[in-house]
């Protein structure tokens, strides 16, 4: 056993009538997800990389960012992040991906595999992402729930969609517990991937209502 790692986080944000969504997120690494944050933070050329590389990967802009316990080797570090994001709008309509941060792109991009493949450490992952939606707008396609599992039950992921009033929730949680797949398994891995990719990718459209 190559020990664990554990990721939690939560979202929140404000969208606005003009496609401005404005939030927070504050994220805690547990063990080895903390170890491995900290080797990116610290092989990153600096602070002001290493923030641009969030930025870039989740299509933000960061208005603000704090790191607390990233320096010695604490079982926790701690990450707060002000962003925002300015979402495909004409006025009737906007476009929202409302999967804020949620970093699911497929690390299985080739047909085919000899080699196995090897995970360093077991995981759990738990985000959760809570969206304000304007006022005069309604949700015309709502992405649905998915839930995706390897047949070993060694890794499987659940994504929950659900809306209350203009409060839009999404649940993520994501476990892996086997590390060692062989090549046979290779095809459902990609699989596995692709569907969580292709979910993450998926618009909210929201529709002004007519008075």
């Amino acid at each position: 056993q190559a020990g664990s790692g554990q990721i939690s986080s939560f979202s929140g944000g404000t969208l606005s009538a003009d496609g401005r969504l404005e939030g927070t997120r504050d994220v805690d690494y547990h063990d080895n997800s903390s170890v491995v944050f900290r080797r990116n933070f610290f092989t990153t050329k600096d602070s002001t990389e290493f923030v641009q590389k969030i930025a870039n990967r989740n299509k933000v802009e960061i208005e603000e960012y704090h790191v607390s316990d990233v320096k010695g080797y604490g079982p926790v570090v701690r990450e707060n992040i002000r962003f925002s994001r300015s979402c495909e709008s004409d006025g009737e309509l906007i476009y929202l991906n409302p999967f804020l941060f949620a970093d699911m792109e497929s690390p299985f991009k080739a047909e085919e595999r000899v080699l196995p493949v090897e995970f360093p450490y077991a995981v759990r992952e738990r985000h959760v992402i809570q969206i304000d939606l304007p006022e005069g707008y309604e949700v015309e396609e709502l992405p649905q729930s998915i839930q995706v599992k390897m047949t070993d039950g060694g890794m499987n992921c659940r994504i929950m969609t659900s809306l209350a009033g203009r409060k839009l929730n999404i649940q993520i949680s994501y476990n892996r517990q086997s590390m060692l797949y062989p090549n046979e398994y290779y095809p459902s891995l990609r699989d596995f991937w692709s569907k969580l990719e292709s979910k993450c990718n998926e618009m909210i459209v929201l529709k002004k209502i007519q008075q």
